[in-house]
């Protein structure tokens, strides 16, 4: 999709790239993209790719007959080294409850692995 900025009314701003959402049970029908690059989750790659929601809780699913269990922030290093161009974890929890703490604790720790893996942070 490709949109001009209203913030950045320039010819150059704008976000160009293609996103799925992938959730475990998916993974019976689909696969997962955090075993299989972009193109072999049969996504168009003229364009960065991004997982654009997903678990927070990781991977844990049967794909054939082998089981992953994987958490978030392995499953952004598992996408990086496949080709996406992030990962987008989310959770419905209250996140400023008790009850979303750790759950906000684990995406923020895998969303800055994927920053380095990206070289926008140092380690």
């Amino acid at each position: 999709m490709r949109r001009k900025s209203d913030r950045f009314p320039s010819d150059g701003a704008y976000l160009d790239f293609w996103s799925t959402h992938y959730y475990d049970w998916q993974a019976e029908w689909f696969s997962s993209p955090f075993i299989t690059r972009p193109a072999q989750f049969r996504l168009d790659t003229s364009k960065p790719v991004v997982i654009g929601e997903c678990s927070h809780l990781g991977f844990n699913a049967k794909v054939g007959s082998k089981q992953y269990e994987k958490p978030i922030e392995e499953c952004y290093q598992w996408a990086y080294e496949r080709g996406w161009n992030g990962v987008l974890a989310w959770t419905d929890r209250d996140l400023l409850s008790g009850d979303g703490v750790p759950q906000y604790a684990e995406v923020k720790k895998a969303g800055h692995l994927m920053q380095e893996l990206l070289g926008k942070v140092d380690s």
